[in-house]
């Protein structure tokens, strides 16, 4: 099977009946849900000790980056055999610049979330250029970025002196460049790299669909997942204890205290250059390590649900259904979820004032409050039979770009 962007039209689109297809759609969209409300937890800090933190913060949002980079995938193998190989990227394009577009709107909402739809709305303006390259090189190229991406993003920071949390600069064009790029708490060089391994993983996934192998590889990425993850973790305490600890002993912090500090969220930069670039895992470094460990739970995940789901198949439950439609609509339930958010932040009083001490802004009483609401929309969306509002708008403006670019290509 030809595994780039132009495989033939047969290939665009997974089977809809059958145990395997069935299996495989709930894997996906089960995966998309638990994203979400992963993200949704670490906006709310459900989980605030560090130990324990380094499950909410950083996997749901790679998962969210490889899984967008697989329904890429999906999406402009629909489009070849309509518009042609243009016509795939151009509706990859119109996708990216709705993103940034709403990315940009809601960078004003008042609430306490980093947005991702600027850099991942970069990331596919970029991706249809790799949907070309067979598997095997792209993995060359996720190589070749997970090593040397955290080390450019590390020099860019060093030269620019930059002291941030990893927001979006909106001062200069050239500042707005490098903090998408490199600098901000999501920067594309990490999130292109997301992307290429969700290319590579729905490829897979559509192959093993084909041979009916699709419980078995589920297997496979659950156990090479945390065989990664796990490898990532120990590398990284072994190179905090090296390198880390003797350089802030100096500045008289304990052991313990630096192995702490290496575990809260860096926002989007490596604690050190060197080989602190790669190896310490630190949760939002984008450190080679950070991107292994975040990997390798992400691809578990789909491993486990992929290999659940190619046994049993979907389930009839009402409870699923709602599940697997709330998943199907990721981008409307992230930015509902960043507008109410906002909302209360806004309208919440803060008594003491301590902002954020309200339950429900904070703690596992706004995380539940966050679920009921994604599980409510999830039904509505499941019992009407349709799709997210701003899926719905995406698509339309996917098409059009689609048919605009895949004319263009052709005359051309």
């Amino acid at each position: 099977m030809n595994d780039t962007l132009t495989s033939p039209p047969g290939h665009a689109t997974a089977p809809t009946t059958g145990t395997v297809a069935r299996g495989r759609l709930e894997a996906i969209d089960m995966a998309r849900f638990l994203a979400i409300i992963g993200m949704v937890a670490a906006h709310v800090a459900l989980i605030p000790i560090p130990g324990l933190s380094l499950a909410v913060d950083g996997p749901p949002a790679a998962l969210f980056a490889i899984l967008g980079g697989a329904s890429a995938v999906l999406a402009a193998r629909g489009r070849v055999a309509r518009h042609g190989r243009w016509g795939a990227a151009g509706s990859l394009w119109a996708r990216g610049a709705v993103l940034i577009a709403v990315g940009v709107l809601l960078e004003v909402v008042p609430a306490p979330v980093t947005i991702v739809l600027v850099p991942f709305g970069v990331t596919l303006l970029l991706l249809p250029a790799f949907l070309q390259m067979r598997s095997k090189h792209l993995l060359v190229a996720i190589g070749v970025l997970a090593l040397a991406g955290p080390l450019a993003n590390h020099a860019v920071r060093d030269a620019l002196s930059l002291d941030t949390l990893g927001e979006l600069s909106f001062v200069s064009p050239a500042a707005f460049l490098h903090s998408v790029l490199f600098t901000g708490t999501y920067p594309v060089v990490t999130w292109l790299t997301y992307a290429l391994i969700g290319v590579v993983t729905i490829r897979a996934l559509l192959r093993a669909q084909e041979r009916g192998t699709m419980r078995a590889l589920g297997r496979r990425l659950l156990w090479w997942g945390l065989a990664a993850a796990a490898l990532a973790g120990a590398i990284s305490l072994v190179q905090v204890q090296l390198s880390l600890v003797p350089r802030l002993e100096d500045q008289g912090f304990s052991p313990l205290t630096t192995h702490l500090f290496a575990m809260m969220p860096s926002f989007g930069g490596p604690l050190g250059g060197g080989l602190d670039a790669v190896l310490i895992a630190s949760p939002h470094s984008g450190s080679t390590g950070d991107i292994v460990r975040t990997t390798g739970l992400a691809l578990a995940l789909v491993g486990f649900l992929v290999a659940r789901g190619a046994v049993k198949g979907a389930s009839t439950s009402l409870l699923v259904w709602s599940v697997r439609a709330a998943g199907a609509a990721p981008l409307t339930l992230y930015v509902l979820h960043v507008l109410v958010l906002g909302l209360l932040w806004w309208a919440a009083p803060a008594p003491g004032g301590e902002a954020g001490s309200a339950w429900w802004l904070t703690g596992p009483g706004a995380f539940a409050l966050q679920l009921l609401m994604v599980i409510a929309v999830g039904w509505a969306l499941a019992r009407t039979g349709r799709r997210g509002p701003l899926e719905t708008g995406m698509s339309t403006l996917a098409t059009a770009g689609a048919a605009a670019v895949g004319g263009r290509g052709r005359r051309e």
